[in-house]
This record gives structure tokens, sequence and C-alpha cells, in this order.
């Protein structure tokens, strides 16, 4: 293997959330080939899955290994062009065998973003487990299109500081239970603090989802976003529109709704919803000024549409 400055180093499991999107190539011309991001080569120490590139270092997974090294499958590592390429031609194989990934590079760049943000969580052979990487490993192919939660926690993260400002109430006891508060309690400072600084996007929102995948399990991270969807469609969307209706003014203390109404929207439908989640459950009165801040709020009915088409494409 490559020795010395060109060695590879090992990606902590707390700085995982740093590693690019996947994307690049690498010119091993000399050997009849270019190198390109999403392929497995064989390498010197079994093979790597090539994951991106950033200045003169590449960004790699260990997908097998040699024997007496098995715990290096599953991790991250950052290496010098240099010493990648001889680890993978001449020091590896001097043929430069590769594999190619199927599937569309969006789903593949996707499916690795979440499988990123949940090695960031539970570790690289953890996350290799719960991703399934055999199948990709063994066949090529990515069997799981997770473009669609990447979509919808787009849609969250777009709307996050809107949410905050204008509904701080429906974000500390909604949002943030269901979503933002796992990531905080879950994962380290630094990769906290990595999700909190990005532009909402793609970028962020694969890796968010690895990581509510890696916290929650597929099943209870969609029963979150079916409740979710459930409250905008059914409770605020119709609030909203009731309120631009009656020319409510925005951000009014006084509402065009009695305080009765609040009580039994509040009681009837926010909190049977939330109660499918069997884990948030504000107090009463924080449920009805969810009720408050929707109609004050409505001109939020577009951002609760276009997150409710977002998560109805999970269907």
């Amino acid at each position: 293997m490559a020795s010395g400055e060109f060695e590879p180093t090992e990606i902590a499991q707390w700085n995982a959330l740093s590693i690019p999107r996947m994307g690049g190539a690498l010119d091993v011309w000399g050997y009849g080939a270019w190198a390109n991001a999403g392929e497995f080569w064989q390498s010197i120490d079994g093979e790597r899955f090539f994951h991106s590139t950033a200045g003169s270092y590449i960004y790699y997974m260990q997908t097998k290994a040699l024997p007496g090294n098995a715990s290096a499958v599953g991790k991250f590592f950052l290496q010098h062009k240099t010493g990648f390429k001889y680890d993978i031609t001449t020091g590896g194989t001097a043929a430069g065998v590769r594999r190619m990934t199927a599937g569309t590079k969006a789903v593949i760049t996707t499916f690795m973003d979440v499988f990123i943000g949940t090695v960031a969580l539970v570790g690289g052979p953890v996350g290799w487990g719960i991703m399934g990487m055999n199948a990709i490993v063994l066949g090529g192919k990515v069997v799981r299109n997770y473009t669609v939660y990447e979509d919808a926690l787009v849609a969250i993260l777009s709307s996050r500081k809107q949410m905050r400002d204008k509904m701080p109430v429906f974000y500390r006891t909604v949002l943030w239970e269901l979503y933002f508060g796992v990531v905080e309690q879950k994962l380290m400072s630094k990769s906290k603090d990595l999700l909190a600084d990005a532009i909402p996007g793609p970028k962020v929102a694969g890796k968010l989802v690895g990581v509510l995948l890696g916290a929650l399990g597929e099943d209870k991270f969609q029963q979150r976003l079916t409740a979710l969807d459930e409250l905008f469609t059914d409770v605020l969307e119709k609030v909203s529109k009731f309120a631009m209706d009656a020319n409510q003014p925005i951000g009014a203390k006084k509402i065009v709704l009695s305080d009765d109404q609040v009580r039994q929207l509040a009681n009837l439908h926010v909190k049977r919803i939330l109660a499918t989640t069997n884990i948030v459950m504000p107090a009463a009165a924080e449920m009805e000024e969810i009720i408050r801040e929707a109609t004050r709020q409505w001109t939020m009915h577009s951002a609760y549409k276009k997150m409710s088409a977002a998560i109805k494409a999970l269907a």
C-alpha cells in the first residue's frame, strides 16, 4: 500500500457528514482508464468504492478487505490521489479491474448520501447492515430509491426558518420533536453543526434522511412523515384557507376563529393526528396555539402544500 503522506486516513464517525457528495474522476490513463466516482476498484487491500474527489484527495469506502482487516469494511477513508492511484493499479491489480454500479447517478448519489448519514449516527459496520450495502457490493445494484425521502426532507428543510419564525409553537412542539430533535439528541456536536449550518437542499437532506433512518428505522420515519402530511392537509391548510377567505389580518393577535372553534380543532384533529406518532403530544394549550398560529400566518399555506406534496410522493 502507498506509504507516508500517501497512506489513507480513516474518516471518523463524528466527521462523516463532512464527506462531499459523490462525484469526480481520477486520471489513471497509463493503465487504460479513468477511475470515476461510483465505481468499485480492486485494490491492494481488497476492494474500494470510489466516492468523491476533493482537491488532491479521494474519498473512498472499503467494500472488501483482506483477511484480518474485516473491520475496515463499511468505513470511509481519505487518501491523496497519488496513493489511491497506486493502490488500485500498480500496487493492487496492474490491470486496473473495476466494476460499475447499476442505476442512475441521481439514485446512487442519494443512496450514498443516506448511507453517510447513517454512518454518522451508528458507524460504518452497523450502517452497512441497515442500508443493505451487500446488495450494492455483490451486485452493483441500488435496490432502494431514497430520492423520495430526500425530496420530502428538502421541502421540510426549506421551510424550516419560516416555520421557526412564524409558527414557533408548531416548530418547537411538532417539527422539532419529530425530526430536528432526533438529530440534536443523537449526533455528536461536530455533525450537528454541519447540518445546522448547511444550505437546505439535497446536499444535506440525503444525509439527514440517513440520520433519521438510523435513529428511528424506516417504519417510524414513515409514520412521522404521514402524520405531518395529514396535519398539513386536514388541518393547517384548511385553517389557512378559512382565514384568508375571512380576511384575517396577517399576524394580528385577534383571529377570526372563536375560542370554541380553536378548542374543537385542537382536540378533534391536531390531537388525533399527533397521537398516531406515539411520541409527540403537545399540551392542550399548545395545540390550540398551533391553530391560532396557522390562522394568523395564513400565507404559510403554500409551504404546507409544498411539504405535503413531497411527502405524498412516498406513497
